[in-house]
């Protein structure tokens, strides 16, 4: 009798684990090798990657308290959007990936998703709150956002515009025109040919290493310390200024000098050879540092 009412109970456990389980999603369309796919999500993570085909797959598991996924391909244009229960209190998660043709644009919008695009040759718009934001690859442009979740960059070419909260900023290789803003969140980017932009933060660190080609540069914090390291052959018009904080000049030694006797401030312009473009840097509080590299 106790072994029957074990084996009852089990089946029961068994049922219950079932039940919850994350159930699978497989649907698959052919799109426009050049269309636009567009990726709705609140939880969970979105992979998108795109490939050769002229079809967009999508796979991934839903969580129970998950309605359903639609899915829906109109002229050259694919939507693809997680849906709940109305009025439900549950919370769950859909874990998405997504093929696409490697021609297409593609938008996302999650808010505690993480969101990942690789191997996408077409403009990307991606947003989350409080995912991670990644992109691989190099696609025609970038424009992504994330309130406190950080965002990487592989490559960076023009068109790039790149903004969090309190999340970080990095680009590994910059090879054009970038944009990044960030509040509370540091902005670096690691190597590559910067051909002009606008960094801006509040308290956030801004590090810069990279060769600068044609377009102004402009760098600004309120807090956050600046540093740009270039290679010794640039040739630019520096322009540095600071409330309170340091200026240290290693690439040509020049030293900066005090704005006013009553205030803290100090600046500094130099040149190394004419013809370049034009860096302006400026902090309130923080350290502004020019290197060689």
């Amino acid at each position: 009798m106790k072994k029957n009412v074990l084996i009852i109970v089990c089946v029961i456990c068994l049922a219950s684990v079932l039940a919850w389980a994350d159930r699978p999603v497989h649907e698959t369309s052919a799109a426009a090798p050049n269309g636009t796919v567009e990726v709705s999500n609140i939880a969970g993570l979105i992979d998108v990657e795109g490939w050769d085909r002229a079809e967009v797959e999508l796979t991934g598991t839903l969580a129970d308290s998950i309605e359903k996924v639609e899915f829906e391909v109109i002229g050259d244009h694919t939507r693809i959007e997680v849906k709940y229960p109305k009025n439900s209190k549950k919370s769950g998660h859909a874990d998405l990936k997504v093929m696409v043709p490697s021609g297409s644009d593609v938008e996302v919008e999650a808010v505690s998703a993480d969101v990942t695009v690789s191997r996408v040759l077409g403009e990307l718009e991606l947003e989350s709150v409080s995912g991670d934001v990644k992109v691989f690859g190099t696609p025609s442009g970038i424009d992504a956002a994330s309130v406190s979740g950080d965002v990487t960059v592989e490559f960076a070419a023009d068109d790039v515009e790149l903004a969090s909260v309190s999340g970080d900023i990095l680009v590994r290789e910059v090879r054009g025109e970038l944009e990044a803003a960030s509040v509370s969140g540091n902005i670096a980017v690691e190597s590559g040919l910067l051909a002009g932009g606008e960094f801006e933060t509040v308290s956030g660190d801004i590090t810069l290493e990279a060769a600068l080609d044609r377009g102004d540069l402009d760098i600004e914090s309120m807090s956050g310390n600046l540093t740009l390291a270039v290679p010794h052959s640039t040739i630019a018009d520096f322009e540095i200024e600071t409330f309170s904080g340091s200026i240290d000049n290693r690439l040509t030694g020049d030293q900066s000098i005090r704005t006013s006797k009553h205030t803290p401030g100090s600046e500094l312009e130099f040149s190394t050879g004419s013809g370049g473009p034009t860096v302006s840097i400026s902090s309130f509080s923080g350290s502004v540092t020019i290197g060689g590299r």
